[in-house]
């Protein structure tokens, strides 16, 4: 087994948690994600749409689930609907899961074969009146495919259309916000293998090494340890590269005496990490990069230090400007003459070098669900990475951990991977 699943009592309570939401005499009905063609007749390797594996845990394709949890019938307050094995499949690929594995991960326990849907559905529609889908997805604007949700919703409007058809996904985002224990674990052994992932890149780095050579190292180190995706394209930007802030193209070869921005994170049962460190190719940090490199560490320390409950993460944004425009004068980036020219304009003179947030949430997705002006909770996942990009000296730094609010602060979960640039260098000389 690659990876230690996760105990199917978490998609049980996900499952209760989503009830406790529902009107009553409604129904939730999601589909697992397609599979992703590539080229011919090959695809990209898997991956669930993240809210149908919080529900049920499966990572698979064409699964259908119907949650109804108020049913009169209690064998139809949850079905699971999947696919027969054929000889074909049997030859080629392999067994699908059994009804006793989709049992045994999600704890759901009546599972069905795919072709009783439509005699199970209408017997669950004569009791419903609302209906939650996926009627788009969350970034839409950057989406254009047609899903196998949204097929599945024009389906049930072409069969049913008298029904009230509502969005699953704002009641999913509000559940998904506050990670349960088992979560926070998931998101803990991404993080590990990244730390893992981030000492393989020590040991290789050197003048010459190419970045792609970087991203090997990551990949290989986060297969040995059973992971099967990054959480997002590495991005290992050395030199001026590091001032284009997505990066992925990983291909130029890195200097002598050039910093190395490395963004990068494991994916452990769908959980992520999202980690940045930026490190000196030579081991050393010249005069200017230790100063760069150093304001940057204040900014996250300061950041760190004014995140709690109750804030939201454009709250901790708006108070973390004068700070960095702080610093940014004493690197004699900017005069107070030319923040005051820019204060209150959409492009405030900082931007210039800290161009992006200093926070996002994290969790099945990398860029989670929860918006700027979500207020935090304890539970929550968030990242803290600021960021001075100048590239007149050829030199980006970024540096982001990974943060648990909680009821008095936050805990840093990505502490052990080292951020002080003199353990930094000393890492080097052994």
């Amino acid at each position: 087994m690659r990876i230690q699943p996760v105990s199917n009592f978490l998609f049980e309570k996900n499952r209760a948690k989503l009830a406790r939401q529902l009107p009553a005499r409604s129904a939730v009905i999601l589909c697992a994600q397609d599979r992703m063609p590539k080229n011919g007749d090959q695809y990209f390797p898997y991956r669930q749409d993240s809210n149908f594996f919080y529900l049920t845990g499966l990572s698979v394709p064409n699964i259908i689930v119907i949650l109804c949890p108020d049913h009169p019938d209690y064998r139809l307050r949850e079905v699971i609907f999947i696919e027969k094995t054929s000889e074909h499949d049997r030859t080629w690929v392999g067994e699908k899961l059994s009804p006793d594995e989709v049992h045994e991960i999600s704890g759901i326990e009546n599972i069905r074969w795919i072709e009783e849907f439509d005699d199970v559905l209408s017997q669950i529609m004569m009791h419903v009146s609302s209906v939650f889908v996926t009627l788009q997805h969350r970034n839409s604007s950057h989406y254009t495919l047609n899903t196998a949700g949204y097929r599945l919703y024009r389906r049930l409007i072409e069969q049913y259309p008298l029904y009230h058809y509502q969005d699953a996904g704002p009641l999913l985002t509000r559940l998904r916000l506050i990670k349960e224990k088992e979560e926070i674990n998931q998101i803990e052994q991404a993080i590990n293998i990244t730390k893992k992932a981030f000492y393989e890149v020590v040991n290789v780095l050197e003048a010459g090494i190419h970045e792609y050579e970087i991203e090997a190292a990551i990949t290989a180190e986060f297969v040995r340890n059973g992971v099967i995706h990054h959480a997002f394209d590495p991005i290992i930007a050395s030199g001026r590269n590091a001032c284009i802030l997505h990066y992925t193209r990983n291909s130029s070869v890195c200097n002598d005496n050039e910093l190395v921005l490395i963004d990068f994170g494991a994916e452990y049962n769908n959980y992520c990490a999202d980690i940045t460190r930026t490190l000196p190719v030579n081991g050393r940090f010249s005069p200017r990069q230790l100063q760069v490199y150093t304001a940057v560490l204040e900014i996250m320390e300061h950041a760190m230090q004014i995140t709690r409950k109750g804030k939201s993460i454009l709250n901790i944004q708006q108070e973390i400007v004068p700070f960095i425009e702080e610093r940014l004068i004493d690197l004699e980036l900017l005069t107070e003459e030319e923040i005051r020219e820019r204060e209150g304009t959409e492009m405030p003179a900082y931007k210039k070098y800290f161009m992006h947030g200093i926070s996002h949430f994290l969790g099945l997705d990398v860029h989670d669900v929860g918006g700027k002006d979500e207020i935090l909770q304890p539970g929550m996942v968030i990242t803290c990475e600021p960021g001075i990009y100048i590239p007149e000296e050829n030199m980006g730094v970024r540096i982001e951990n990974d943060l648990l609010i909680t009821e008095h602060g936050v805990v840093n979960l990505s502490e052990s991977i080292p951020v002080d640039p003199q353990a930094i260098e000393e890492l080097f000389s052994r």
